[in-house]
């Protein structure tokens, strides 16, 4: 069985990825926020197959600092916490981390800041057909 934790806090998009992965077999997990985020990792972290996080989330759990540290990517405070930001680099341990936001460009930007490598990591731009586009490339994928 593969299972995705999906971390996206727009509920239309949550609930057409739900829909469109559970048609080719793969289990959701579903995070809002990031304080779910965390929750569903530590539940699920053991089983997943793949992380797609949105990067900027609601930031419920997160301190003003914290969240404006990497504002408006304030996923990558989810990647630092789960322990997936070291020497530099995203470190995915086997799992596959597909970043799918309207922040992509935000999101290199601060790794340059940060001075990170970004070679772990795979990019969906959300566009109007993207979903489909994300769930096929996924399929492919595995």
């Amino acid at each position: 069985m593969k299972e995705i934790l999906l971390v996206e806090d727009n509920g239309a998009i949550a609930s057409d990825l739900v829909v469109e992965l559970k048609k080719i077999g793969i289990v959701v997990h579903k995070a809002h926020s990031y304080l779910s985020a965390i929750g569903m990792w530590n539940k699920y972290k053991n089983t997943l197959k793949c992380i797609i996080l949105d990067l900027n989330i609601n930031p419920e759990g997160l301190s003003p600092k914290d969240n404006s540290k990497y504002y408006p990517v304030n996923a990558l405070y989810f990647l630092e916490n789960i322990g997936w930001i070291h020497d530099n680099c995203i470190v995915n341990n086997n799992i596959d981390l597909i970043i799918y936001s309207g922040y992509i460009n935000e999101f290199k930007d601060m790794c340059v800041k940060y001075n990170l490598s970004l070679k772990n990591v795979k990019y969906f731009d959300k566009k109007s057909n993207s979903v489909i586009k994300l769930v096929k490339d996924i399929n492919n994928m595995w």
